[in-house]
């Protein structure tokens, strides 16, 4: 019979073989983990995959479904300064560098430069020269996106119409530092029906010439999650302009659908021919989306047919009386796969492309930013991929 001492060392040494273990094996199980976690796939079982997640990183006891904590990978020093500027700068929120100076946008529609020369990274203060500008007749509730080309300033907008219909609309001026005189460019011609999101803009230059692309988004959550409502199918309706990607030719001011099948495409970026595109999911499922030049005239992204997440409320849970299914395979269903998807959601934001032997690689890095990935971190993160140079693989 084993004595009570006898137990306890036996107990301890158990304890110190184990830790032992995971001392000289902790990455090793790290990274083993982190790989299951961290594929396209949507494990069945959730029951074992909450308890994977919780060995690996014990915040998910109490964990939110819309939070991921990420495992940590590859990681660049960046040298980052923060400064307050102008107290009339409501809501600074997009910035442009123009011939080495910073143009910052506020949401109130302040537009202020700096040359980058001028800045002391010393101080915590930061005075921009602000530029006076022309937006009459534009009817304009809030800012949505900025875009420089070419010697012009593109702005999209949410437009008022009347007090019962709002839209999005794009206007653009010529650069000039003495003053910015907007004109629209276009409008849609549809109200929205609920709150409007997306609306960045990008240049895109197609085999017929010279285009804008403009991302539209009309949900407040989804109108497809709203039990009360008939069921809204705007992303695969092709009489809709709303929750697509638009084309607008800046030759012969036509507008038509680029891409359909979006929930919320929050951001985009063009790097030659291919369309790179942030996509808000349900609860989970937010994307990344690729969309290149093909046979396919207009590509279709699954919305609100196929997606990852999971609707919020009711017709999310699967033990409702309401659940509404989301079918998780894209291509196995005619629509095209994400490029990345996020099971929990990080909210992703802006998304851009960057090629610079200074980054310590030759191949083109994708960085993306997003707002809920860390509650430790502030909920905000930049995340970087290394991709091939044609966009078939994530390095």
């Amino acid at each position: 019979m084993v004595s009570s001492k006898n137990k306890l060392k036996i107990f301890f040494s158990i304890i110190i073989i184990l830790f032992s273990f995971l001392f000289f094996f902790k990455e090793n199980i790290k990274k083993l983990l982190n790989t299951s976690l961290n594929d396209n796939n949507v494990i069945k079982y959730k029951f074992f995959k909450d308890l994977i997640k919780a060995v690996a990183d014990p915040r998910y006891l109490v964990n939110d479904y819309n939070v991921n904590f990420l495992p940590e990978t590859q990681f660049l020093d960046f040298d980052t300064f923060k400064f307050k500027i102008n107290k009339e700068a409501k809501g600074p929120r997009y910035i442009e560098i123009i011939n080495e100076s910073i143009l910052l946008v506020s949401n109130n529609l302040n537009f202020y430069i700096k040359d980058i020369k001028e800045i002391n990274f010393e101080k915590k203060y930061l005075q921009l020269d602000e530029i006076n500008k022309d937006v009459k007749n534009l009817n304009i509730k809030s800012l949505l996106d900025t875009k420089f080309y070419n010697d012009k300033l593109y702005i999209s907008y949410k437009k008022i119409i009347n007090d019962n219909c709002n839209t999005v609309a794009v206007a653009v001026a010529v650069y000039n530092l003495e003053k910015l005189k907007f004109k629209e460019l276009f409008s849609i011609n549809e109200c929205a029906k609920g709150s409007i999101f997306g609306g960045a803009i990008d240049i895109y230059k197609s085999i017929n010439g010279l285009g804008l692309l403009l991302t539209t988004s009309d949900v407040k959550r989804s109108r497809d999650e709203d039990i009360s409502r008939k069921r809204d199918n705007r992303a695969q309706d092709d009489n809709s302009f709303y929750n697509k990607i638009l084309y607008y030719d800046l030759d012969t001011r036509k507008i038509e659908i680029f891409s359909k099948g979006h929930r919320n495409p929050g951001s985009i970026f063009v790097d030659q021919d291919v369309i790179i595109s942030t996509e808000h999911g349900p609860r989970g499922g937010d994307e990344i989306n690729l969309n290149r030049l093909s046979d396919i005239k207009i590509k279709n992204f699954g919305w609100p047919i196929a997606s990852y997440g999971e609707h919020y409320g009711a017709q999310g849970d699967k033990n409702s009386e309401t659940h509404l299914k989301l079918l998780k395979s894209h291509k196995n269903n005619g629509f095209i796969e994400p490029f990345v998807n996020y099971v929990p959601s990080i909210a992703p934001t802006r998304v851009i492309v960057i090629k610079d032997d200074s980054l310590g690689y030759q191949q083109k890095n994708i960085f993306l930013s997003a707002l809920g990935s860390d509650l430790e971190e502030g909920d905000m993160s930049i995340h970087r991929f290394l991709i091939n140079e044609n966009y078939e693989s994530i390095k």
